[in-house]
């Protein structure tokens, strides 16, 4: 089971399938926009899904989309770390659905929200309870911070771990850290590949760094006007620094046959181009790439 896992090459994240998630977003959806949304993902091959208990209605659409061939679908739930104390009450009737699909042959991550938890001791034996258990066949974390999955890869015991990379942010490429993560033969998912968007277009929405992002993407657009151009360069900077798996968001399935594209692309990467476009994105101040601190 875990093998495919880690062949899926893009994850469908789905803060935005119904909710107008992002800086960039334009628009909310009805339920029935979303659940019509998620089976044309289906048939573009994609059945790994990354959702959250807040993420509003995604529960509610994959149970009504995921009704067979469980064996190769895979959910990755992203829970507090109040949520595992009392998981079955917490989610209440989403979790017999979760048992129904697992004893079906569907693979059932539980992750952290904050990685950060996965330091506490008491937090940490409660995730890897569940998996003991059979209550989930992987448990993950989601970090923000580099020096946070070295102290959790310290202390082991996770099989997926999610954390941002972009052209504006490559703090997670740090070949030791790269290669502890093959080691220990943990996946990794990478989220915040186009940073909400704001890689691949401007914004009107108000935002502490809009400045910044604004002066960073008039140097960017002006250079690369192309926006075929602009989600190649975003899915080859990932590709070509670490071999991952690509959580993406998207408001319509020509946003995502886009990505699919740019990431199966046999156009050559020009390596001058992915240079001048890291470098663009790499003027930013530090805490721009940080959506915490919008």
């Amino acid at each position: 089971m875990a093998s495919n896992l880690k062949k899926t090459p893009i994850i469908l994240g789905t803060a935005q399938i119904i909710d107008d998630y992002g800086i960039t977003n334009r628009s909310t959806k009805t339920r029935n926009d979303a659940l019509i949304f998620i089976q044309d993902i289906i048939k573009l091959g994609i059945t790994v899904f990354d959702t959250a208990k807040k993420y509003k209605g995604a529960h509610e659409v994959l149970q009504k989309s995921i009704k067979k061939d469980f064996k190769k679908f895979t959910i990755i739930d992203k829970i507090s770390k109040k949520d595992i104390l009392s998981i079955k009450k917490n989610f209440f009737g989403y979790w017999d659905w979760v048992n129904k699909f697992q004893s079906l042959g569907g693979n059932f991550c539980v992750m952290l929200h904050n990685g950060v938890d996965y330091l506490d001791i008491e937090c940490r034996k409660n995730i890897q309870k569940l998996k003991e258990k059979g209550l989930a066949r992987f448990i993950g974390i989601s970090v923000y911070e580099p020096s946070h999955l070295k102290k959790a890869l310290d202390l082991g015991g996770f099989d997926i771990v999610q954390f941002p990379l972009s052209l504006a942010d490559r703090r997670f490429c740090e070949l030791s850290l790269v290669n502890k993560l093959n080691k220990m033969e943990v996946m990794s998912h990478v989220r915040s590949v186009f940073l909400q968007g704001l890689l691949l277009s401007n914004t009107s929405k108000d935002f502490y760094f809009q400045k910044d992002f604004k002066i960073a993407y008039q140097k960017y657009d002006q250079k690369f006007p192309s926006f075929k151009k602009k989600v190649f360069l975003a899915i080859q900077s990932v590709v070509n620094d670490i071999v991952a798996s690509i959580v993406i968001g998207a408001e319509s399935i020509k946003q995502v046959n886009d990505i699919i594209n740019a990431y199966h692309s046999n156009d050559s990467l020009n390596k001058n181009d992915l240079l001048q476009s890291r470098k663009i994105w790499s003027h930013l101040p530090k805490d721009a790439v940080d959506p915490r601190k919008w």
